[in-house]
C-alpha cells in the first residue's frame, strides 16, 4: 500500500504540472494521515472530478478592438455562359442569359441593366455569391503575396472585416450575347484588419492569469484595446481547454458589431 507521504508526493507532482488546477491544490491536504484504501481511492476520485469541473467549467470571451485600413480595389470578372462553375484563376463566372421578367424567380441572382441586351428583353445574369466568393479569392491572392510576414499570429495577412457587396460599383467593358459573354469591372471599397491565427494566440494564452494573458495581447501592434469576460467571475486564470477560449475581433472604430 501506498504510503500517505509517497501519495503527497505524487499529488504534488500532478499540481505543480497542471497550474490550471492550483486553486484545488489544498483540497488533497486536508485529509486526515493515515486512510482506509477506500477513502484514499474516493478522495482520489473526487479532486480528479472536481479538477476537471474546474478546467472545462471556465470560460472567456476576448474582444480585441484592432486597427482597421481601407481597401479600395477595381477587378476583372468575366462572365461565360459556358462556364458550370467558378474559374477562379481566371476570374470567371458562370452566366445565364433569360429574360428579365424572370427577376423575381431568381432573387439569388443579380440583375443589372448594364448587361441587357440592347433592343431587347434578354439580361445576362450571376449568383450574387459567386461574385462574393471570387472578390474574396482575388483580395486572399493579394494578401499572398506578402512573404515578409513571419509572425505565426499575423503571417496569415489581412482580410475584410465584413463584405458589403452592396456598396460595390460595376462598370460593363465588353459584352457579347451571341457567344453568352462579358467582362465586367467590379468596384470596391472594404475594411481589412488582421487575419489572426486564433490557434495561436489561444496556445500562447491558455492557463495564464488574465493579466499576464493581456500583457501578452498586448505585444501585438494591431491590437488598440483588449476586453476580457471570464465565467464564473472570480476565475482569474484563462481557461486550459482551447474550446473554452473565444475572440471577437472589431475594428477600433467601430462600436458595437462583432466579427
Amino acid at each position: 500500500m501506498l504510503k500517505y507521504e509517497n501519495i503527497k508526493r505524487i499529488f504534488n507532482f500532478y499540481f505543480n504540472f497542471c497550474p490550471s488546477a492550483d486553486g484545488l491544490h489544498s483540497a488533497f491536504f486536508i485529509m486526515p494521515s493515515p486512510f482506509s484504501p477506500l477513502k484514499f481511492y474516493f478522495v482520489c476520485f473526487a479532486v480528479l472530478v472536481l479538477f476537471f469541473f474546474f478546467s472545462w467549467w471556465p470560460c472567456l470571451q476576448i474582444d480585441l478592438f484592432v486597427h482597421s485600413e481601407p481597401l479600395v480595389a477595381d477587378f476583372k470578372v468575366g462572365l461565360d455562359v459556358l462556364a458550370k462553375k467558378v474559374v477562379f484563376n481566371l476570374g470567371i463566372l458562370p452566366a445565364e442569359i433569360v429574360d428579365i421578367g424572370e427577376k423575381e424567380n431568381r432573387p439569388e441572382y443579380s440583375f443589372q441593366d448594364i448587361l441587357q441586351e440592347q433592343g431587347s428583353d434578354r439580361v445576362m445574369i450571376f449568383r450574387r455569391a459567386d461574385l462574393e466568393d471570387l472578390i474574396k479569392f482575388k483580395i486572399e491572392e493579394l494578401n499572398s503575396r506578402d512573404s515578409s510576414r513571419t509572425d505565426p499570429v499575423t503571417r496569415r495577412g489581412k482580410k475584410i472585416f465584413r463584405l458589403q457587396p452592396e456598396k460595390w460599383k460595376m462598370e460593363v467593358k465588353n459584352k457579347d450575347f451571341p457567344a453568352g459573354q462579358a467582362e465586367l469591372a467590379v468596384f470596391i471599397q472594404e475594411e481589412m484588419i488582421e487575419n489572426y491565427d486564433f490557434d495561436e494566440l489561444k496556445g500562447m494564452i491558455k492557463s495564464k492569469k488574465l493579466r499576464e494573458a493581456e500583457s501578452e495581447l498586448e505585444k501585438i501592434s494591431s491590437i488598440r484595446k483588449i476586453e476580457m469576460e471570464i465565467h464564473p467571475r472570480f476565475w482569474r486564470r484563462v481557461p486550459s481547454f482551447l474550446n473554452r477560449i473565444a475572440f471577437r475581433v472589431i475594428p477600433a472604430n467601430v462600436s458595437s458589431t462583432p466579427h
